[in-house]
């Protein structure tokens, strides 16, 4: 992609009439996208689920021929079953003009019985101080304590409940594991929400890192649709993300642009493909 080309930018901007709100809006998305619970058979993690492998997945955020920014994806292993799983979204391009802030979030859980067990989950946005999030799962008391800015309150905790960041990996092993009804119960918002994945198909996808064989699946809310490409060969990550709201024909897309932890086919080892 050309940047340089300002004038083929200006016309893009004319013609899909993209207001800088809602660039940069889509971009701290992905942080909350790549976005679900198994229905109490299926459960998060399916019985023979593998043990996570740790790795890290470089995205490019775009909205039509702009690029609005970049999100990190990092799963770390502890030790004795317990993880860390953490997004940070920066803008880039031209939402760079408009805002510096970042967003990051994180899920502290642990893998209990072949399921992934949330701890703690944090939401930070340094742009916006008010939409700081701390989410903490007592699950011997079947509670979760919601606190925004400081004011903390309690919900009752059910079964099998993720968090919003982890829901994702529960995608990518249930998926391995051959499930067809995502049925997820996620702590989203002081509520808790089921968020209902639907498998489209499959789709041969091509990006820099190469061609992948994945499974379409979508997520479908009041106000946007979000279509996640998961590829087979790299323990169904997510190799391409589209987000397209109601009111806006022109989706946002994230492609992953380099892979470390989760080998590329073909290849014995990591190697890296320079981010643009």
């Amino acid at each position: 992609m050309d940047f340089n080309k300002s004038q083929l930018l200006i016309n893009s901007i004319a013609s899909t009439k993209v207001s800088t709100d809602s660039i940069w809006y889509f971009a701290l998305r992905w942080s909350a996208i790549l976005t679900v619970v198994f229905s109490v058979n299926a459960v998060a993690t399916a019985a023979q689920a593998p043990t996570p492998i740790p790795f890290t997945a470089h995205y490019q955020v775009t909205k039509g021929v702009m690029s609005v920014g970049s999100t990190k994806r990092t799963l770390q292993d502890k030790g004795n079953g317990q993880f860390v799983f953490e997004s940070v979204t920066k803008p880039g391009g031209i939402a760079k003009l408009f805002t510096r802030g970042k967003v990051v979030e994180r899920s502290h859980w642990r893998l209990q019985d072949n399921r992934l067990v949330p701890h703690e989950y944090t939401y930070q946005n340094s742009s916006d101080q008010k939409r700081n999030v701390k989410l903490l799962f007592n699950w011997e008391q079947n509670e979760v304590t919601n606190i925004i800015n400081g004011d903390p309150w309690k919900m009752e905790l059910e079964e099998y409940t993720l968090d919003k960041l982890l829901y994702q990996l529960a995608i990518m092993y249930d998926l391995s594991e051959g499930k067809k009804d995502l049925l997820y119960k996620v702590a989203d918002g002081g509520t808790m929400k089921t968020y209902d994945i639907k498998i489209t198909g499959v789709e041969r996808v091509s990006i820099d890192l190469g061609d992948f064989d994945t499974v379409k699946v979508v997520v479908t809310k009041s106000k946007r649709q979000t279509t996640l490409w998961c590829a087979k060969e790299l323990q169904f990550l997510a190799v391409r993300i589209e987000q397209r709201k109601k009111d806006d024909d022109v989706p946002v897309t994230a492609n992953l642009i380099e892979l470390e932890g989760i080998p590329l086919p073909g290849r014995k080892t990591y190697e890296a493909v320079p981010k643009p």
